[in-house]
């Protein structure tokens, strides 16, 4: 064998690189805990339009192929929805459950599911906040699938009840800015 290929060998199965090769080959819960756009509502920007994409995108509208990473904050509208009564095999357990189109703070709209509330309880219009739960079970004994779903913000126009804001608006206050 030539002295070119042996060294990248080497570094293939060097200890660090095997070892994580492997577990990743075991596990596939670390896999998918990988999964930013999954678990951790991670999207992308374009660097020359600022258009926000989630999932993300290879190729912004405007044609630039270049973007940088993006958090989301998780806060969006609905725009519509709709209560599921008759679901697939997974989601069987969870009927009657909601989806809906949210529009994120950031600007896109995704489909997701609504989570703590039945469908009388959403209006067009209801801000969201995202939430980590849990999706489906493949079967009593079997990996559990979990990620991101939407739940319904109180709705409080005075924030009469808000402790957070009154703090902050207090907070404001108080330093005169």
């Amino acid at each position: 064998m030539s002295a070119a290929l042996v060294r990248p060998l080497q570094l293939i199965y060097s200890k660090e690189i095997k070892s994580e090769f492997f577990m990743y080959r075991q596990s596939p819960i670390i896999r998918w805990r990988k999964y930013e756009e999954q678990y951790q509502l991670i999207g992308n920007k374009c660097i020359n339009c600022n258009s926000a994409f989630y999932p993300k995108k290879e190729l912004c509208l405007c044609g630039n192929n270049a973007f940088i990473k993006l958090q989301f904050s998780g806060e969006g509208q609905l725009l519509s929805f709709t209560e599921i009564k008759s679901a697939p095999e997974e989601y069987a357990f969870a009927v009657p459950y909601c989806l809906g189109i949210i529009q994120l703070k950031e600007g896109p709209k995704i489909l997701a599911q609504i989570t703590d509330c039945n469908g009388t309880d959403l209006k067009i219009g209801t801000k969201v906040q995202a939430a980590f739960r849990k999706y489906y079970k493949v079967n009593d004994a079997g990996i559990i699938h979990y990620g991101i779903k939407f739940i319904p913000l109180p709705k409080n126009d005075d924030n009469s009840n808000d402790p957070i804001r009154n703090n902050d608006e207090m907070s404001y206050k108080e330093t005169g800015e």
